[in-house]
C-alpha cells in the first residue's frame, strides 16, 4: 500500500478533505482532488465520512426517540396522578356524606328518644315519680250548648268589634253605571245596629251549624262622584260554643248571605230586607240580644 503525504505544496501545512476538495489548515489554500474511481484511499476516506454522518444521524434519531418516550412517560404519569387525585376526592366526598347522614340519624334518634321520654313523663305519673317529676293535672273544660243567657255582654262586645273590623276591611268598592260610568265608594262609618242569636235552624244544609249569631250594622258609603249611600250590612258567626265561664270560643266571622236585592253586594238599603234575609229566613228560633236601632 502506498502512503501519500497530504501536505500543502505552498506552506507544507496540513490538508483537510472537505467534500471533494482539500483545504489547507494553515494558509487556507484549496485543492481539487483528481482521483480514480478505483482509488482505495478515496474509497476509505469516503466510507469513513459517510459512516460518521450515519453515526451522527443515528445518535440524533436516538435522542429524538428518547425525548419522545420521556414526554409520553411524563404525560402518562400526570394522567395517573390526576386519576388518583380524582378517585381520592370522590372517596372523601362519599365518606363525608355518609358521616353526615350517620350524624343526622344519631341526632334524630336522640331527639326521638327525648320526645318519647318527655311524653312518658307527662302521661305516666308512676314513671315520672321515679325521676322526681311532678306531672301537672289537666282539667277538662265542659262545653255547653249556646243559649242567650250564656252570651255575656263582654263576649257580645267582642263579637261586635270583630264584625265591625270585618266590614271596615272592605274599605272601597267600585261599580259601573251606564249613566255615570265608573263610581268609587269608600267606607266612611260603621255603626252597630242589632244582634240576634238564631238557634234550631231548619233552613240549612247538613254541613251548616244549627246555631248562628247574626250582627247587623249600618254602613255609610261616600263618594265624590255620587250621593252618599247608607246600607245595612250583616256579619255572622258560626260554630258557636260557650264554656262554663260564658266565654264564646269561636270568633270566625262571615259576611251575610248574598241576595240580588242587595246594593252592590255589600248590604241592603232597607233594614227590614237585611233582617228578613239574614235572620228570619233561617227558620229558627230568634232571640234578640241587643237592638240599638230600637233604642234610637
Amino acid at each position: 500500500m502506498k502512503l501519500v503525504n497530504l501536505t500543502c505544496p505552498n506552506c507544507t501545512g496540513l490538508l483537510k478533505k472537505v467534500g471533494n476538495n482539500l483545504i489547507c489548515q494553515s494558509c487556507g489554500a484549496a485543492f481539487a482532488v483528481d482521483y480514480d474511481e478505483s482509488d482505495v484511499e478515496h474509497e476509505k476516506l469516503e466510507t469513513e465520512e459517510e459512516r460518521e454522518a450515519r453515526r451522527l444521524q443515528h445518535e440524533k434519531e436516538l435522542l429524538a426517540e428518547k425525548h419522545r418516550l420521556m414526554e409520553e412517560s411524563r404525560i402518562a404519569a400526570e394522567r395517573r396522578e390526576n386519576s388518583r387525585r380524582t378517585k381520592n376526592n370522590i372517596v372523601k366526598w362519599i365518606r363525608g356524606k355518609i358521616a353526615g347522614l350517620i350524624a343526622l340519624a344519631i341526632i334524630a334518634l336522640i331527639c326521638f328518644g327525648c320526645y318519647k321520654f318527655a311524653k312518658k313523663l307527662m302521661t305516666d305519673p308512676d314513671f315520672a315519680q321515679q325521676y322526681g317529676v311532678e306531672v301537672p293535672t289537666t282539667t277538662t273544660t265542659v262545653v255547653y250548648d249556646v243559649s242567650p243567657d250564656r252570651i255575656s255582654d263582654e263576649s257580645l262586645n267582642e263579637f261586635i268589634e270583630q264584625g265591625k273590623s270585618s266590614i271596615q276591611s272592605r274599605r272601597q268598592i267600585e261599580f259601573y253605571d251606564h249613566v255615570t260610568g265608573w263610581t268609587d265608594y269608600d267606607v266612611a262609618q260603621v255603626t252597630f245596629d242589632s244582634a240576634y242569636l238564631v238557634t234550631d235552624i231548619q233552613n240549612r244544609s247538613e254541613y251548616d251549624p244549627d246555631t248562628r249569631l247574626v250582627l247587623i250594622y249600618q254602613v255609610l258609603w261616600t263618594s265624590e262622584q255620587a250621593e252618599d249611600i247608607t246600607v245595612y250590612d250583616c256579619v255572622y258567626f258560626n260554630d258557636l260554643q260557650a264554656t262554663e265561664t260564658s266565654v264564646i270560643s269561636s270568633f270566625r266571622s262571615n259576611y251575610g248571605d248574598f241576595n240580588e236585592t242587595m246594593w252592590q253586594s255589600v248590604g241592603y238599603q232597607n233594614r227590614a230586607d237585611s233582617y228578613r234575609i239574614n235572620v228570619t229566613s233561617l227558620s229558627g228560633q230568634v232571640t234578640e240580644l241587643r237592638n240599638d236601632f230600637a233604642e234610637q
